[in-house]
């Protein structure tokens, strides 16, 4: 099973991811936390040169895509291609932050969904899109940025938008999933967890609805 959460930076994928595979392995599940870009080597290693290439490297955002690409490359091989009964939660899918991301930089819709298609990958069971107006400001918080998180909060305005006209089908991604569920992440830590919670529940124990 693929569980993937979704959302701007700072939103609180990774706190989700954790409480919710932590809710999951009491159940008796086998839980992997994984994470886009990175969790393979080279993964991690394009994970930290996209964030901070060394001076005087500029990435386009084709380029910047396509690098992307690589990590996906990588982590389906190494993640997806026998799951043998694990839950696999996903901190970000490169297949959907390629649109959130990509678009606001000025890539076509179109074209990302292509590029979306060059790595085969088991479709997504669960997709939960986080959406937060507090996201900019807990990125903020964090100090030390990294060059996308640089480009400021009318850029994560923009990607935000690109996520809520996923949500609302405005951006046709419905081949890449079986559910997908709007998240309020503007909640307490617990609320937000137990919204998660209460769906893959449903999901995965329908006799108890």
């Amino acid at each position: 099973m693929i569980i993937v959460l979704e959302g701007v930076d700072g939103v609180g994928k990774s706190t989700q991811a954790e409480l919710l595979a932590g809710w999951l392995r009491d159940l008796g599940n086998k839980v992997d936390v994984l994470h886009q870009p990175g969790s393979t080597p080279l993964g991690d290693h394009l994970r930290a040169f996209i964030k901070r290439p060394p001076e005087g490297i500029e990435i386009d955002p084709i380029a910047e895509r396509m690098l992307f690409q690589a990590d996906h490359a990588a982590f389906v091989h190494t993640h997806l291609k026998d799951l043998d009964g694990r839950i696999a939660i996903l901190d970000r899918c490169t297949r959907i932050s390629d649109l959130a991301y990509g678009i606001p930089q000025g890539l076509d819709a179109d074209f990302l969904l292509k590029m979306g298609t060059l790595v085969p990958m088991p479709k997504i069971d669960m997709l939960f899109i986080i959406s937060t107006n507090q996201a900019f400001g807990r990125m903020t918080d964090r100090g030390d940025e990294c060059r996308i998180e640089a480009r400021g909060n009318e850029f994560m305005t923009k990607v935000a938008s690109i996520y809520n006209q996923m949500m609302n089908g405005e951006i046709g991604i419905d081949e890449y999933y079986q559910e997908k569920h709007a998240i309020n992440g503007s909640q307490s830590i617990d609320e937000v967890h137990m919204d998660i919670r209460k769906e893959v529940e449903r999901y995965l124990y329908p006799h108890n609805y």
